[in-house]
Formats: structure tokens, C-alpha cells, sequence
């Protein structure tokens, strides 16, 4: 098999991930990230970096277990699930302001089944200040009802999450969001980036997280692969 045959003319690869990094966005309720050297060349011969970080951390892909009793860890999704044909959806909505169904769910159903549909609302711009990054559109249930009917593979975000942020949550807040999506078949990947490198551009979305054996979701190196 020569060059040509193992790479297609023309292939284009687009990285939407934030990297993990000392001092990125986190949320406050769990540990911050850390990364350490334990060795260097110069000294030991070797490098050798420690990192200690959440499975939500950075761009990640959550597990059905993450809200589903008895659902699956981010070992046990089939792979192919975090594969397949792409489209990005712009929406031009405010801090903590509702996404209606009408902003996104005519562009999927006119795509079809399957989508792994990229929700590019322009907030990873904000991502290095976190008070600005945490006040984020979200999904009317409505809309997170519209996608599983329309039977989506995967929503891709640039925010925090789908689900309303911190200040606006009612005192009961179960998360709704999460659950009609999960409990419905669709993964969510949450703190992508980039995704305006994308738009209106005909992609595959690889959103592979790392094998955290039984884990409720983990980080992933998410790419578009660009036709």
C-alpha cells in the first residue's frame, strides 16, 4: 500500500479540543486540574509527566452512567458511537438564555439520522474566564426532546454543558437535560473548540475519549476529518 492509498488526497483534519492544561477551566466543585513533571532529560534521562485530573475534564465525552442508573461506563459504549458524519448548527442566543428547538432542529432533520450534531454557540471564546465561559446558552427540553426523536448520534457543544448553568438552577435541578438525552440513546461531548473552522463544511467527527475503564465519561481528542 503506497502513500496515496493509506492517506486521500485532500484529507484535512481539525482538532476542536482544549487542551488540559495547569490553570484551564474547571468546574469549582471538583479539583483542579494538575500537571507535573516527575523526570526530565537533563537530570534523569527520561521525561515523564504526572497528571491528575476528573473524568469531566477539558473536552469530554460524558457515559450514559454519567446520569443513567445502571447505563453505560465510557468503556462499554460500542465505538462506532463516537463516530460518524457531522454538522454544525450555529445559534445566536445570550448568557444563560434558552435554545429553542426551532434553532436547531430543522437543520438536523434536513441532515437525517444519525448526526453527530456540533451546537457552535461561539462560547469557547470565553473559555479562558470562567465567569464569563460558566454563564452559557442551554437546551430548552423541548429542543433535547426534538433531538432524540430525531435520532441523533451524538451532541458535540462548545460550552459547559447542555443543561442550564449555575445561578439560574431551580432548587431541585435533576439535570433534565443530561437524562432526556441519554435516556434517549444520544452521548453529549461538552468544551469543544473551534467548531466555526467547520461550519457549513461536510465532516466526520471523531469524539474517541480515552479508555477509563468503568468511568461516567473521560477526556477525548476530538476531530474533524474534513471532505
Amino acid at each position: 500500500m503506497d502513500n496515496n492509498d493509506a492517506w486521500p488526497v485532500g484529507r484535512e483534519l481539525v482538532d476542536l479540543s482544549q487542551p488540559i492544561e495547569n490553570g484551564m477551566f474547571h468546574s469549582p466543585r471538583y479539583p483542579a486540574p494538575t500537571i507535573t513533571k516527575l523526570s526530565s532529560i537533563d537530570t534523569d534521562g527520561m521525561s515523564i509527566t504526572h497528571a491528575s485530573f476528573h473524568a469531566h475534564t477539558g473536552t469530554h465525552v460524558d457515559a450514559p452512567s454519567h446520569f443513567v442508573p445502571g447505563g453505560e461506563s465510557i468503556t462499554e459504549v460500542s465505538l462506532d458511537r463516537f463516530v460518524g458524519d457531522g454538522i454544525v448548527v450555529s445559534v445566536h442566543r445570550q448568557a444563560g438564555e434558552e435554545i429553542p428547538a426551532f434553532d436547531v432542529a430543522p437543520q438536523v432533520e434536513a441532515f437525517g439520522p444519525d448526526a453527530m450534531v456540533c451546537l457552535h454557540s461561539g462560547w469557547d471564546s470565553r473559555y479562558g474566564t470562567a465567569t464569563e465561559y460558566e454563564q452559557f446558552p442551554f437546551l430548552s427540553l423541548d429542543l433535547a426532546h426534538a433531538l432524540v426523536g430525531l435520532r441523533v448520534r451524538m451532541l458535540a457543544l462548545d460550552t459547559p454543558s447542555p443543561d442550564m448553568p449555575d445561578g439560574s438552577r431551580p432548587e431541585y435541578f435533576d439535570w433534565p437535560v443530561h437524562r432526556i438525552l441519554m435516556e434517549g440513546g444520544v452521548l453529549i461531548t461538552e468544551q469543544l473548540t473551534g467548531l466555526d473552522l467547520i461550519r457549513g463544511r461536510r465532516f466526520r467527527l471523531y469524539a474517541l475519549p480515552i479508555a477509563l475503564a468503568g468511568s461516567d465519561g473521560a477526556p477525548a481528542r476530538v476531530v474533524a476529518e474534513l471532505h
